[in-house]
């Protein structure tokens, strides 16, 4: 890879890779608080050799992941989740030390689902996304929330549903990666703030099978 990060690939196979993963996830429920919290740790070792600038260089990657999310659980009425999610990854190079990199991505976010009575639902999910990267210029900071209403008509299940779709209007979506070899950044633009009105009719009631049981008995 050359300085305007043009990266040219041979077939030429020099040195060799070394691979290290380690995973540790602790899920524990709290009954006297009615909570379940899960918490991850990743760790990734990754080191391989790679011609950057004409020059082979020793390329040593690691990634660190730490992972919480908390939960209620009792559900019948109200489901609630909350959690964070920090990713880090330090890249560094044995001879182009200009190349060495540091990536941070930090995710936060909420959700509350309640069913106000037996046919109405409310949902809302709300994201905050924080991306630093020392190969970018800019901070990328996201927020992203969405919500959703759903009525059932009839005990048949025909619901009527009404999702609002990136209510702050951010109108665009980033995704930032790292790894052993490069980094990138992909921007998609999204329609931002929308409403979807939807109806869901279901045509299998059940009646034949409730019928069916009730001849069965009878037999």
């Amino acid at each position: 890879m050359d300085e305007d990060y043009i990266r040219t690939i041979s077939y030429h196979n020099s040195g060799k890779k070394v691979r290290l993963n380690a995973l540790l996830n602790v899920s524990k429920k709290v009954n006297s608080l009615g909570i379940r919290f899960s918490l991850k740790n990743k760790f990734s070792y990754n080191a391989a050799n790679s011609v950057i600038n004409f020059e082979l260089n020793n390329v040593v990657s690691k990634d660190y992941l730490v992972s919480f999310m908390v939960q209620n659980n009792r559900k019948r009425r109200v489901d609630l989740k909350a959690g964070a999610t920090y990713k880090i990854n330090n890249t560094s190079f044995s001879i182009e030390n200009n190349q060495d990199r540091q990536f941070t991505n930090q995710k936060y976010f909420g959700m509350i689902d309640f069913d106000v009575s037996k046919r109405l639902n409310i949902n809302t999910q709300f994201y905050y996304i924080i991306y630093i990267d020392n190969g970018f210029s800019i901070q990328q900071e996201i927020p992203i929330w969405n919500a959703a209403m759903s009525y059932s008509l009839s005990k048949n299940n025909n619901i009527i549903k009404l999702v609002l779709i990136d209510l702050l209007d951010k109108n665009i979506d980033v995704y930032r990666r790292s790894t052993l070899n490069y980094f990138e950044e992909t921007n998609l633009q999204s329609l931002g703030r929308y409403v979807v009105l939807s109806y869901t009719y279901k045509l299998n009631s059940g009646n034949k099978r409730s019928k069916k049981t009730k001849r069965d008995k009878k037999k």
